[in-house]
């Protein structure tokens, strides 16, 4: 069995230590409980986050002993809580949707050309499902989406059967 006798030594030299910042000492255990920081950082790795420490603090530590610190100071590593907002009713959304279904079915028995088309898209900030955050209360979280198109993935595919035969075409892009 290996002794974990030295991490724990490694951790309990750095959550004492502490660090000027603005003329001002604070602890380092502060920093890790900061929300404003829990925010910012939400999107990076541990690893990084030990990187940020380590150029901006000048404390060096691996990325379990960060896990161990965070757990130590009761903030876990939890899922975030979204929730997605509609502007419309859903009955206004049922209504729509069988007026859509009726329309769909009047042009299919009318004989016209139906193109089924969809478009998804992404950008580099993927949101994560789990974030580090204090076990005792739910950290706000605003995503911070990119504004450069070049950071962005668009596909569009579209299908249509017309006298039994498919036809199909997909659009990949970066700055639709």
């Amino acid at each position: 069995m290996i002794s974990s006798i030295p991490e724990k030594q490694e951790r309990s030299k750095i959550i004492e230590k502490s660090v000027n910042i603005d003329n001002r000492q604070l602890n380092i255990t502060d920093i890790l409980r900061d929300p404003k920081i829990l925010r910012e950082w939400a999107h990076l790795s541990l690893e990084a986050r030990c990187g940020i420490i380590k150029e901006k603090y000048g404390i060096e530590m691996s990325r379990y002993t960060l896990a161990n610190c965070y757990k130590e100071l009761n903030i876990g590593y939890l899922r975030i809580h979204s929730s997605f907002y509609s502007a419309r009713s859903e009955e206004t959304m049922v209504e729509l949707r069988v007026a859509f279904i009726k329309k769909i079915f009047k042009y299919m028995m009318e004989g016209r050309e139906i193109v089924y088309m969809d478009e998804t898209s992404t950008d580099w900030w993927a949101t994560r499902s789990k974030i580090w955050q204090p076990r005792n209360s739910v950290l706000p979280l605003v995503v911070q989406r990119t504004k450069a198109k070049e950071n962005n993935v668009t596909i569009i595919g579209a299908i249509s059967v017309q006298s039994n035969v498919v036809f199909h075409s997909v659009t990949y892009s970066t700055n639709i």
